[in-house]
């Protein structure tokens, strides 16, 4: 209703297709925030100026850890919200206002992050009175979608180079499909192939030109990804079971060896570090979704065997 709206509205939220107001934001961290040391020379200013409207749309980081533990300022950050915002302008939003979907803020994640893409949500009650004057509580959740553009300090140059652009797609198309499933089901299968059918149609997808460069841990997202979605749900539905199998399988192997004695460690075990900077056995697409039911929220990891 329109008291539902206004109290988003105090409290800064923004809806998908609905333009969000312009805000100066305080912390250091924002986009809009203060050239980074060394801003004074003049390349290093025209690499990093800002579009002051996108600045205020979209939050970007500012510095990353060093070897040394020191903050290390970041370059290259009005190319950053250039990305995000072409991302969230051509293929976000227009998805979104096709199936119904909202989120709030679409940001930046952090480039040494582990995982390459994120969605939370956050909860948000609102109070209001019914027609009888009673107060009530309405729960909406602040939604927000952050992408890793930048490849992992493991991959390269953070400062330097950045994810290829069907590497971004497939990131934003799986936090997409996680605004309507939140576990890695049939049903997250089949919206994604939707999704990814959809974004062929708007023309900003197409698989015959672009590559991942972190291959999802399922089999049947990497199919939906090779073929734009063009996938019928008896062939999805077999990838999907065959997976399960073989996850079966290599756990019930793993129990097996557990319990034989004194087995030998193996190499490479659990405890290795893999290429994208997760732990080995959680290759992939590299995902984490975040639920909160309290103002604590419950970090779950997408590239996890999917639920």
């Amino acid at each position: 209703g329109a008291g539902a709206a206004s109290g988003a509205d105090s409290l800064g939220l923004t809806i998908v297709g609905q333009p969000p107001r312009t805000h100066a934001r305080g912390s250091s961290q924002a986009s809009g925030a203060r050239p980074a040391a060394g801003a004074g020379d003049g390349k290093h200013k025209e690499e990093d100026e800002f579009d002051p409207a996108l600045s205020a749309l979209y939050f970007s980081f500012s510095s990353m850890k060093g070897p040394d533990g020191c903050k290390v300022p970041l370059k290259n950050r009005s190319k950053v919200v250039k990305m995000l915002h072409e991302l969230g302008s051509k293929v976000a939003q227009p998805i979104c206002r096709w199936f119904g979907l909202r989120y709030n803020f679409f940001s930046e994640h952090h480039p040494q992050a582990k995982k390459a893409g994120v969605t939370v949500k956050e909860p948000l009650v609102l109070r209001k009175k019914n027609a009888e004057g009673e107060e009530i509580e309405e729960i909406r959740h602040l939604v927000t979608i952050r992408l890793r553009l930048r490849v992992h300090p493991t991959k390269g140059d953070p400062n330097t180079s950045f994810i290829s652009k069907g590497t971004q797609l497939a990131i934003l198309l799986h936090e997409l499909c996680h605004l309507r499933h939140m576990n890695h089901g049939k049903d997250f299968m089949l919206f994604l192939r939707d999704i990814f059918a959809h974004a062929r149609k708007l023309g900003v997808f197409d698989p015959a030109a672009l590559g991942n460069e972190i291959p999802s841990p399922w089999p049947w997202e990497n199919e939906i990804f090779r073929r734009g979605g063009d996938v019928g749900d008896e062939e999805l539905l077999q990838l999907f079971a065959q997976h399960r199998a073989a996850q079966r399988s290599a756990r019930q192997l793993a129990e097996s060896e557990d319990q034989a004695p004194d087995a030998p460690p193996e190499a490479g075990g659990a405890g290795e570090a893999a290429p994208c900077g997760c732990a080995a056995g959680d290759k992939g697409l590299g995902f984490s979704l975040v639920r909160a039911f309290s103002a604590a929220a419950a970090c779950v990891g997408c590239a996890a065997q999917g639920a």
